[in-house]
């Protein structure tokens, strides 16, 4: 099976009668380490202070949406199959919805986990802002 030419449009023009379609790249890649809120190394702010697991967590869905938003890569992709693009475009539309649940993290590979949050409270994400929140019980 054949895999997925990726080219720069500036060098390349597709064969005829090939699909093309601009990419989209992937969301950030996972960093080495994804986050793990129960080790020693945690994050800190211009000050030297240690961000609280909410901080944390909301500046890790920022930037996780960002590169969501502004992950077009400038390439062109051409596809063999009408099949593959359509998977292409369903791929890019999924990027472009915003985060519902702080499992996208972790499975993203960002997050080792989702932190335990304070008693009576739990993590959420707030679908207007895009924000996390800690939510009562």
């Amino acid at each position: 099976m054949q895999s997925l030419e990726t080219v720069s449009a500036a060098t390349v023009t597709p064969p005829p009668g090939t699909i093309v379609a601009p990419t989209t790249a992937p969301a950030t890649p996972p960093p080495v380490t994804a986050i793990d809120f129960t080790g020693a190394n945690r994050p800190t702010n211009e000050r030297g202070e240690v961000l609280s697991d909410l901080d944390l967590l909301n500046q890790i869905l920022n930037d996780y949406v960002e590169a969501r938003a502004t992950g077009s890569s400038g390439e062109i992709r051409t596809y063999k199959t009408e099949a593959e693009e359509v998977a292409a475009m369903e791929a890019r539309q999924k990027a472009s919805e915003p985060v519902k649940d702080l499992s996208e993290l972790v499975k993203a590979g960002l997050i080792k986990a989702v932190p335990t949050p304070p008693p009576g409270k739990r993590f959420a994400i707030d679908p207007k802002t895009q924000k996390v929140v800690l939510l009562d019980l």
